[in-house]
């Protein structure tokens, strides 16, 4: 909900769309203008959500480990 809002503080344009990690449509006089992240940045950001969600789930391991003793 807040990422068009946010699109708009950062570019000051018009935004046509902007889901995160996919494109972003700006309007820029009444024209419409796609940014597309590149295949590094899709990795990167795939990456890591991959690490979080291990990180996550490690820390959960060890806090349910614990309340087993």
């Amino acid at each position: 909900m807040l990422n068009p809002v946010l699109l708009h503080v950062i570019f000051q344009e018009e935004i046509d769309g902007g889901i995160p990690f996919t494109l972003v449509g700006l309007v820029i006089d009444k024209q419409n203008i796609y940014i597309e992240p590149t295949t590094t940045s899709r990795i990167i950001a795939a990456t890591i959500a991959i690490l979080i969600s291990v990180i996550l789930w490690i820390s959960t391991y060890f806090r349910l480990k614990e309340k087993q003793v």
